[in-house]
């Protein structure tokens, strides 16, 4: 199933998936690759669903960038449109949400991850998730 497939593959489905109705969407994928914690996959996954569906559904995006960096510590997402964006000032208020945003925000929440949503009337959104990763230094303590 989907759950048995890594992040990089669920993503490049979901950039498949995408192609019919947005003209041009990409996926870039940099450092050394290494599964994460299922749960965090799956939230990570949900947060590039979630912005790629906003910028199909509501942002009538032309191209969208999902780039996925696999750093020491941390892993990051960022997913770029080049939709019709909107003023950050003028978006609702966290109870009423805008789109997709509350869930974005919530699901970094709950990775305990750095959430940065940036949009600009007329010009796209980026939506970029910094995850820190505790797994490493765990395992160092658990061989000493």
């Amino acid at each position: 199933g989907a759950e048995a497939q890594s992040l990089p593959a669920r993503l490049a489905r979901l950039v498949r998936e995408s192609m019919p109705r947005i003209a041009d969407a990409q996926l870039e994928t940099t450092g050394t690759y290494r599964s994460l914690d299922q749960p965090v996959e799956d939230e990570l996954y949900g947060i590039a669903k979630e912005a790629v569906t906003n910028a199909i559904r509501h942002a009538d995006a032309h191209s969208v960038r999902l780039r996925l960096r696999y750093e020491l510590g941390w892993v990051s997402l960022e997913v770029i449109d080049d939709g019709i964006g909107f003023d950050m000032s003028r978006a609702p208020s966290r109870e009423g949400g805008h789109f997709g945003l509350t869930g974005i925000r919530e699901r970094g929440r709950i990775l305990g991850a750095e959430v940065m949503l940036e949009s600009i009337a007329g010009q796209g959104t980026s939506v970029r998730v910094n995850v820190p990763l505790s797994g490493g230094n765990q395992e160092k303590r658990k061989r000493t």
